[in-house]
């Protein structure tokens, strides 16, 4: 594969919302993105920035498995609201069990109070946030591994394999 269709291929899968891609197509770039972020992250200070970038090539990746399967690349915003949600929610419990720990007027027993606080609260926050993980997990698995429609639909024919199975061999 030359160095210009490698670079097609994943600007179609990356960067172009439009159009449908196979199971296969969107396990092989799931995985790519997972390992590019990850290696991301171990960049101190600006590499979880930068990971962030990202968010956009996941869009264009769920919105083409989407319209494989006939629905609309729009119907991704169910479950980021619902993480957003999540978040909110988390983020404000957590806020709210420091500042009602602080302000618990036990001055004798400031230590414990705020301990037994902040891990009450620490419960609560990985019950939501685990929440919004499971959410993400259902979500990737039921893109994943729902077939497509195997006829035309309004997004287009049926996808071919974007990424060549196996050595391909030219006779002379």
């Amino acid at each position: 594969m030359t160095r210009n269709e490698m670079i097609s291929i994943g600007t179609h899968l990356f960067l172009d919302s439009h159009g449908r891609i196979g199971r296969r197509d969107f396990w092989l770039a799931a995985g790519v993105l997972l390992v590019v972020s990850n290696l991301l992250h171990l960049i101190w200070g600006i590499g979880s920035l930068v990971s962030f970038a990202l968010f956009y090539c996941w869009v264009c990746l769920f919105a083409k498995r989407l319209h494989d399967m006939g629905k609309s690349g729009w119907l991704q915003i169910a479950p980021h609201v619902i993480n957003a949600v999540c978040i909110f929610i988390g983020v404000t419990l957590g806020a709210f069990g420091l500042i009602m720990t602080f302000f618990s007027g036990r001055a004798a027993a400031a230590t414990g109070v705020l301990f037994g606080g902040v891990m009450a609260w620490a419960g609560a926050l990985l019950v939501v946030f685990g929440i919004a993980a499971v959410n993400t997990l259902v979500f990737l698995l039921w893109i994943g591994l729902t077939r497509g429609q195997e006829t035309l639909n309004p997004y287009g024919p049926p996808p071919g394999s974007i990424i060549p199975v196996g050595p391909t061999h030219r006779l002379p």
